[in-house]
């Protein structure tokens, strides 16, 4: 028998405040006590970090590492067939799939139009998806390295240092999860004898620390072969939102800006807390979980659903179908319109400020001064930056979405299967342009599709680090100019919540057309 819910709530906070502290500090450690190690990798790969790169230039780095792991991961999926650890005898991935493998792995998205039991190899999973996985959530680190540096007014530094000292972060955290899941008995195994076995410990643990939510199988961690107990059940959603949250904290300390961080950290989770509520609610008691799932705490289900609809992880410990469409709402919204709450392991911190940077501009506007943020002057190019990083991703959704609604695979969906088949199009769609991954059971893999989603996943994360690396850039100009008389101040409670007010208002005013045509039409039936 599940403890009570009181005892669940209990256990969850205590384990994700413990978690989230150590990795915090751990950021703060590393960033402040690691000049060695990284003076002998650039001595290494031959790196000149001496000389200050600008915005475009950091932002091309991290393009290009990118576009590698993209290219090693096509390779792969091409080539898997003559590689080893293949028992189920798998060929080479076609052209277009292994190319949206690539591209969704490049972008951390890991949304597959497959079952990966069934077409791609352990190699493939463990050095291609899981690996690229690993320097992909490096590279949403550097992005917000950059971020950190400026607004401790100091110059961004070398994207390929922030990178090292991403995989120096996310390496330690999948070590200690990736030991408690084989404690569980997730397989850890270079000699496969069966699709269903391979590194899976590695695999998993990877991919919840980066933020990835890639599945060994398609079912995820809904899957008893990737969480078998309750323990590494808890473990993975402790996790999942802890990480993120440690960067926020460690964010705090390193612009010496602690108050303000915790606070948000704090409105963070009570909004998730809010948003698993109304899902726990609405769970669909008379559908029960399938037996392997019988261990699972339903408030650890709800949670879990809203948390990886913010945090762009992408990994369900369930499907969504277990909980009805008013239950759906408050994490189709989160995914549709990108909030990030919480925010994504890395960049999100600089999405999450970027909404911060929002409210005290048009705080200041209503106040009649001249907007400022945390001592630097918003102008023009700051304005550019943050409006590009919020909106662009939308922006690509609406259009992705009303140029894949008008598709004939799209209209059979529509036709046979009603608001669930317009909500499962919403949310694959939506998981592609946040850079997410999640997906309903509904199998959608029509070439159109397939085609749609490469260039809404390249999009939504290049307007995503695009935005962060320049806003950064705009930052570390100003970091010789005297700081300006604060007009608003950030950390009072009176911002904070006007902070929220305009998240989900401006998410509201952009998203709720769709939300009608998916989850709001099937909750109203």
């Amino acid at each position: 028998m599940p403890p009570t819910l009181w005892l669940q709530i209990i256990i969850i906070i205590t384990s994700v405040l413990a978690v989230c502290v150590v990795v915090a500090c751990g950021i703060q450690w590393l960033e402040k006590n690691d000049d060695r190690g990284e003076r002998f990798l650039c001595r290494l790969l031959k790196i000149d970090v001496s000389g200050e790169t600008s915005g475009w230039q950091y932002l091309r780095t991290l393009i290009v590492a990118s576009v590698a792991i993209a290219a090693w991961v096509f390779a792969m999926g091409l080539a898997q067939g003559f590689l080893p650890m293949n028992p189920g005898d798998f060929h080479g991935l076609s052209f277009l799939k292994a190319l949206h493998l690539g591209t969704s792995v490049a972008t951390h998205t890991n949304w597959q139009p497959f079952a990966p039991e069934r077409e791609l190899t352990p190699f493939t999973q463990t050095f291609g998806v899981g690996l690229g996985n690993i320097f992909a959530g490096a590279i949403g680190i550097a992005a917000w390295r950059a971020i950190v540096l400026s607004l401790s007014r100091r110059s961004i530094g070398n994207a390929w240092t922030g990178i090292y000292r991403g995989v120096l972060i996310l390496v330690p955290l999948q070590v200690v999860l990736m030991i408690i899941l084989m404690s569980q008995g997730v397989s850890e195994s270079f000699f496969p004898r069966h699709v269903t076995e391979g590194p899976i410990a590695s695999f998993v643990a990877g991919n919840i620390v980066s933020g990835a939510g890639a599945g060994w199988m398609a079912d995820g961690c809904a899957s008893v072969f990737q969480n078998p107990t309750v323990i590494s059940d808890l473990a993975c959603l402790t996790f999942l939102v802890a990480v993120p949250l440690g960067f926020c904290l460690a964010t705090g300390a390193l612009i010496k800006r602690q108050g303000l961080l915790i606070r948000l950290a704090f409105a963070l989770v009570l909004i998730l807390a809010i948003g698993a509520a109304v899902t726990l609610m609405c769970r669909l008691h008379s559908v029960p979980p399938s037996a392997p799932q019988n261990f699972r705490w339903p408030l650890s289900e709800a949670l879990w659903l809203n948390a990886t609809a913010g945090s762009a992880n992408g990994s369900l410990n369930t499907s969504i179908e277990h909980f009805s469409p008013a239950g759906i709402l408050p994490p189709a919204l989160i995914l549709l319109a990108g909030i990030p709450f919480p925010p994504p392991v890395g960049v999100g911190v600089g999405m999450l400020l970027m909404y911060l940077i929002v409210a005290v501009y048009l705080a200041s506007l209503m106040v009649g001064r001249s907007p400022d943020f945390l001592g630097f002057k918003i102008r023009l190019q700051e304005v550019s930056a943050t409006a590009t990083g919020i909106l662009g991703p939308q922006l690509v959704l609406l259009a992705a979405a009303a140029l894949l609604f008008l598709s004939p695979a799209a209209l059979e969906i529509l036709k046979t299967h009603g608001a669930y088949g317009a909500s499962a199009l919403l949310w694959a769609i939506g998981s592609c342009a946040q850079n997410n991954g999640s997906a309903y059971s509904l199998t959608i893999d029509s070439p159109f599709f397939i085609q749609t989603s490469i260039v809404v996943m390249a999009l939504g994360r290049l307007l995503t680090i695009g935005a962060v690396v320049l806003l950064a850039a705009q930052f570390a100009g100003q970091r010789d100019d005297p700081p300006v008389a604060t007009s608003v101040n950030c950390e009072s409670a009176t911002v904070i919540l006007f902070w929220i007010s305009v998240v989900f208002v401006g998410a509201v005013l952009s998203m709720l057309p769709l939300l009608l045509m998916g989850p709001a039409l099937e909750a109203l039936q």
